[in-house]
C-alpha cells in the first residue's frame, strides 16, 4: 500500500534536524486533505508535539497554525469539527493570537459543511457586529459565500 501525501509529508518532517513553524504547518495542511478520524488523531497529536516545543521556547505557534488546525477540524467527517475549530477560534485570543476574517471563515465553512445554518449565519453576525472595533475581522465575500451556499445548496433561501 502506498503512504498517503500527508505520510510522506511526516515522514519527511522527521528527517529535519530542526523543523520551525512552517514546516510543521506543511504536514498539517497536508493532512487536511484526508478528513478520516485517524488522520485528525495524527494532526492532534503533531499539534500537541508543537505545543509542547513552544513551551520549551523552541518553536513559534502563529495564527497560521491555529487556522490550519482550525482546517483539520472543519475539513475532516468529525460530527464535531465544526465545534472543535469554533474552540480553536475562541482559544486564540487568550493564547495571544488575533482573530481576523480567516479564523471566522474556516468556522463559518465547518458549520456549513455540517448543515448547521444558524450557528454559520450567528458566527457571520459576530462578525459584523464587531467589524467596526475589529476590521480584520470584517466578513469578506468568503464569510457571505459560505452561508448564502448553504441557504441555495439545501434551498432554504431564508435568512
Amino acid at each position: 500500500m502506498n503512504p498517503s501525501a500527508s505520510e510522506r509529508a511526516l515522514k519527511l518532517l522527521r528527517e529535519v534536524p530542526s523543523p520551525d513553524e512552517c514546516s510543521y504547518n506543511s504536514v498539517l495542511n497536508a493532512m487536511t486533505k484526508q478528513t478520516s478520524t485517524e488522520m485528525v488523531t495524527a494532526a492532534e497529536a503533531l499539534f500537541e508535539e508543537m505545543k509542547a516545543l513552544r513551551d520549551k521556547k523552541q518553536l513559534s505557534i502563529s495564527e497560521i497554525t491555529l487556522h490550519v488546525m482550525m482546517n483539520v477540524y472543519g475539513k475532516s467527517r468529525d460530527a464535531n469539527g465544526a465545534e472543535r475549530a469554533e474552540e480553536l477560534l475562541r482559544s486564540m485570543q487568550s493564547d495571544g493570537l488575533s482573530l481576523n476574517a480567516t479564523s471566522y471563515n474556516i468556522c463559518i465553512d465547518a458549520y456549513a459543511r455540517r448543515g448547521d445554518s444558524i450557528k454559520a449565519k450567528s458566527l457571520l453576525d459576530e462578525m459584523i457586529a464587531i467589524s467596526e472595533a475589529h476590521p480584520e475581522c470584517r466578513p469578506t465575500i468568503h464569510s457571505f459565500a459560505a452561508v448564502v451556499s448553504f441557504f441555495y445548496d439545501s434551498r432554504h433561501l431564508h435568512f
